[in-house]
């Protein structure tokens, strides 16, 4: 039986009793105790793929650029928006590894505003209350320490980008009523997301999905949207595979068939991180477990909202494209890097790719809270969204100890090689330590990252080292 929005009963959310002053002000202490853990514990060179950049930074400072070296594939991505930003800030900056840090935490600000705009559409629905309920948990997981490996690596602007430009794609595309303006924005911030992440290739169906499911004025204004959504996808998609091939460590999707189960592993492992912190090394099966768990709800949930209410779609078809994104980012993922062991799937920097699937399945929960008058069913959707929020606080507690661990780790080995200059003290920051020796003559010939570092008492020791 098809349902409105509950409103005769007297419903009560489970956040109504810590009311909104007390989320933001959990919200507004895990913030602050990010920001304060980012600047107090710097790192002051590069990290593993960070150095990845320094031909790029040479090139700079050289006058030498040319547009291949933004084009060119990077660990199977291909990143031109982010490299080109990178470098010149780079330049302007005596690349300062802080503002790259800064600009992260804004670009996350900014996906923040985009889940505000989507929670106020749903507003008619959910109710006023319930929406300020919502915002600071949102906050909370778009801010969650749990990021920790994608906050304290600028490097990670490649995830911040591709995942701002996607979510606030999908806000605009799932707008009502359909507006073709609107229609050339979430088109353009495509391209965006897909020319700063791999991960952006899944933006192109799934906004397909969401044009199929959305309200148009005529039948024949909808094939229109299709149709040139198609065209711009294929004129977006082509150029950025030219040249794709998979080269080592890296395997095809072969083994998908050879290992279906850590294949299935790899998926819900990726999904149950932002709301399962790992602290033993190894550890996987509370995130399974909790990957499996989501990955259930955000479907039944969907299927509820699209067929059992008749809530207008306006309403939460945004969640529905982000939760969905999130989820063919997950199986891209897990047919690129499953092949290297389910493992990977546990590395810090999938919790920035995999939170706003708990933040779709937090809003359908109060989405099904509030029309529904079914008790079991109100009493799940309650149990769900108490159990996202403190768990991702839970997450985000105990990731303070695996980000303070991870920089003393690095900053101490650049302590023990400024001390004894063995180039094998920086295994810590690059795999291949011996190649470093050049990268670190260029970065103290001009003054870059640790050598620019005159606000940093440790790093002006570490240099008077490096520099003799």
């Amino acid at each position: 039986m098809l349902r409105a929005p509950h409103e005769k009963q007297n419903l009560t959310f489970p956040l109504r009793s810590p009311g909104p002053v007390l989320l933001w002000a959990v919200a507004g202490l895990n913030f602050l105790l990010l920001v304060f853990l980012l600047f107090r514990y710097p790192i002051e060179m590069p990290w593993a793929d960070e150095w990845d950049n320094m031909d790029r930074i040479r090139k700079v400072f050289e006058g030498t650029l040319s547009f291949n070296d933004f084009w060119a594939w990077s660990s199977q991505h291909r990143s031109p928006f982010p490299r080109l930003i990178q470098t010149y800030m780079a330049r302007l900056t005596h690349w300062d590894l802080r503002y790259e840090v800064v600009l992260n935490l804004s670009l996350a600000g900014g996906t923040f505003a985009a889940f505000c705009c989507a929670l106020l559409r749903a507003k008619p629905c959910l109710g006023s209350r319930i929406v300020r309920q919502l915002i600071p948990v949102v906050f909370l997981m778009v801010y969650s320490i749990g990021q920790w490996k994608c906050w304290i690596w600028g490097e990670k602007i490649v995830n911040f980008i591709c995942f701002f430009t996607a979510i606030t794609g999908l806000v605009f595309l799932t707008a009502a009523p359909f507006r073709w303006r609107r229609f050339g924005l979430a088109a353009g911030l495509g391209a965006l997301s897909n020319y700063s992440f791999s991960g952006g290739l899944v933006y192109w169906p799934v906004g397909w999905i969401l044009l199929c499911l959305n309200e148009f004025r005529t039948p024949g204004q909808k094939r229109c949207a299709l149709g040139l959504w198609v065209v711009a996808a294929v004129l977006v998609v082509t150029p950025y595979m030219h040249g794709f091939d998979f080269y080592p460590p890296y395997r095809d999707p072969t083994h998908i068939l050879e290992d279906p189960g850590n294949f299935l592993i790899f998926i819900f492992v990726f999904l149950g991180g932002p709301v399962a912190v790992v602290m033993v090394p190894g550890q996987f099966l509370w995130p399974l477990l909790t990957g499996i768990v989501g990955c259930a709800l955000f479907f039944a949930f969907s299927f509820y909202l699209l067929f059992q209410t008749k809530i207008p779609r306006e309403y939460y078809l945004s969640f529905f494209g982000i939760g969905l994104f999130v989820f063919a980012n997950d199986l891209l993922a897990a047919v690129g890097r499953g092949g290297l062991g389910h493992a990977w799937a546990r590395d810090g920097q999938y919790i920035t790719a995999a939170y706003p699937f708990w933040i779709a399945v937090l809003v359908f929960g109060a989405l099904v809270f509030r029309s529904t008058a079914v008790p079991k069913l109100r009493s799940l959707s309650a149990v769900v969204c108490v159990s996202i929020t403190v768990l991702t606080l839970h997450t985000s507690v105990f990731s303070v100890a695996l980000l303070t661990e991870a920089v003393q780790s690095i900053r101490g080995s650049i302590q023990r090689f400024a001390d004894a200059g063995d180039p094998d003290a920086l295994k810590a920051i690059h795999v291949k330590p011996h190649l470093l020796e050049e990268h670190i003559k260029i970065l103290r010939d001009r003054k870059l990252t640790i050598f620019n570092y005159k606000d940093v008492p440790m790093a002006r020791r570490q240099v008077a080292k490096l520099e003799s």
